[in-house]
């Protein structure tokens, strides 16, 4: 079988087209068919041109060979972000509660998936419901959500909100250690405020 040889020698780099085969004994062994001369005396141009040629008088489509080289986009998927909701999610035991909550209702869906792909578009990229679902399988590891499903988690969210806020702040007591003192939290500005009659604000 004939195949191209390179060889590096102290005066350059040199191509030849040599044949493997096996003597009497059955031993492997080479022979050189032509010898191509050095690498340097060819352009890159040249050395293509050759390969074409020679890939072409094999029976090979040139445009195969071209088509080879071309790198195509075939998807993109995200796999961070739900890696991370869901580490916050376990560490909080939210999947837990969403998981009783679940049960609860008698919810045909799961609420805990539900919450974990809108909690991972609110902190890549805020999308609509409509958005979220359209787009929600370039994340991994997140169970297909139906869009009506998403709305209905936010009928199951704003009903246990007052609920689900107490279990965050018991877990970050644990967690985090801290008594609590002082809650701050944002209010709108009133309008006497905003048009300039009041005295005083207390804060």
């Amino acid at each position: 079988m004939a195949f191209l040889r390179h060889e590096k020698q102290k005066s350059g780099n040199y191509l030849s087209i040599c044949e493997s085969y096996r003597d009497e004994n059955g031993t492997p062994k080479q022979k050189i068919l032509f010898r191509l001369g050095k690498v340097e005396d060819y352009s890159a141009e040249m050395l293509r041109r050759i390969g074409s040629r020679l890939y072409t008088l094999g029976g090979g489509r040139l445009e195969d060979l071209l088509k080879q080289d071309e790198a195509k986009e075939v998807g993109r998927y995200n796999y961070g972000f739900p890696m991370i909701c869901k580490q916050l999610l376990v560490c909080y035991e939210l999947h837990t509660l969403f998981a009783r909550l679940t049960r609860k209702h008698k919810l045909a869906f799961d609420l805990y998936q539900a919450v974990l792909l809108m909690l991972c578009d609110r902190l890549n990229d805020p999308l609509s419901k409509l958005g979220s679902h359209t787009l929600q399988d370039e994340y991994v590891g997140i169970g297909h959500v139906e869009l009506h499903h998403l709305y209905r988690t936010l009928d199951k969210l704003c009903e246990h909100s007052t609920h689900i806020q107490r279990h965050i702040y018991e877990q970050n007591k644990t967690l985090f250690n801290y008594e609590l003192d002082v809650v701050f939290y944002d209010l709108p500005v009133p309008k006497r405020l905003r048009a300039g009659r009041c005295d005083h604000v207390l804060f």
